[in-house]
Parts: structure tokens; C-alpha cells; sequence
């Protein structure tokens, strides 16, 4: 959130392939400026759009009106937000992680509707080292129960749901 609803301008620098030195006593060390750039985040307003709710519904109704309709109007922004920070196009509206991502690794030609538990393994090492700790997973459901059904070379599931109480399932260790 801003005050003033102004873009927020972030800086931006990729230093995955610079490393430090090793330096002897009292000798100077090198210089190595690294390139910084600058993401634009335009800021966008909401709405859920209004309700009208007669009121003798809320007088009236035995079930909680006020807490459905906060529900309603709560999922109304979850499903439009949900969908611009996914696949938004960066005009009048959020740019998209998916529009925004560069391609890491993509699927054999003409595998369109199937996962590999390679393909998975290729995606994960597609991503720096740098960027994959606190990485997770984001797909489509359909893709999920692709990756669901994948089954080893015994017929046994390769993807196996979290047995701790309270710990989410990950694939391949992370979480998705």
C-alpha cells in the first residue's frame, strides 16, 4: 500500500555470478561495481464491487448475512487479484509472475498435457542456486494432478502428501 497510490520504484541487481577475493594482509582490495537497474511497480485499487442486502434479510435471516457477505466480497478480491499477480499483462493492470518469468526450462516438443519427474528436476536446476532457497512450485491445478500421478518404475507414487501434522506436502522438498 502507498499513501498517494504512486508507483513504487525498486532496485534491482543480479550478482549471482559475481564472487568475492581472497586479499593478503594490508594489500588493497579490488574494485567490482556490480549493475544495478530499477523495477517500476505500478499500484493498482481494488474493488469487490457492492452488495445491496435487503434489510430485513439481516433482520430477519437466522444465518450470519454480514459474515457471508464479508466472505463473498473477501473471495471476489482474492479471485481477481490472485489472477493479475499470476497472469496480469502490465496494462492497467499488475504484470503477472508468469508473464513477467523468463522460460527456464520447458517440456519435450510436443509434450503438452504430461509432466516428467525430469522435467521437474530440469525446472528446479533451471533456477540459480542463488534463488532457489525459499523457492516453490506455482501451477496450475490440472499440472498438480499431473504431478500426483506420476508414479515410479514399481508403480508406487512419486509424489507422497506431508506425514507431520501441520507441514505442507512439498515436491521434491519444496512447496508449491
Amino acid at each position: 500500500q502507498t499513501e498517494t497510490g504512486s508507483d513504487m520504484n525498486f532496485p534491482t541487481s543480479d550478482y549471482t555470478s559475481e564472487e568475492g577475493e581472497i586479499v593478503g594482509e594490508n594489500a588493497a582490495v579490488s574494485n567490482a561495481d556490480t549493475t544495478f537497474g530499477n523495477k517500476v511497480l505500478n499500484t493498482f485499487k481494488y474493488s469487490s464491487k457492492s452488495i445491496a442486502i435487503p434489510f430485513e434479510l439481516l433482520q430477519d435471516s437466522i444465518y450470519d448475512i454480514e459474515a457471508h457477505v464479508e466472505r463473498v466480497l473477501s473471495r471476489r478480491l482474492g479471485n481477481i487479484t490472485n489472477k493479475h499477480y499470476t497472469i496480469g499483462t502490465n496494462t492497467g493492470q499488475p504484470e503477472g509472475i508468469i508473464p513477467a518469468a523468463s522460460v527456464g526450462v520447458t517440456g519435450t516438443t510436443g509434450q503438452t498435457t504430461s509432466v516428467t519427474f525430469d522435467d521437474l528436476l530440469a525446472l528446479e536446476h533451471s533456477v540459480d542456486p542463488a534463488y532457489r532457497n525459499g523457492a516453490a512450485f506455482m501451477m496450475h491445478d490440472q499440472s498438480l494432478l499431473k504431478i500426483k500421478q506420476l508414479k515410479d518404475g514399481q508403480n508406487r507414487p512419486l509424489w507422497l502428501p506431508s506425514l507431520v501434522a501441520g507441514a505442507p506436502a512439498t515436491i521434491n522438498g519444496y512447496d508449491y
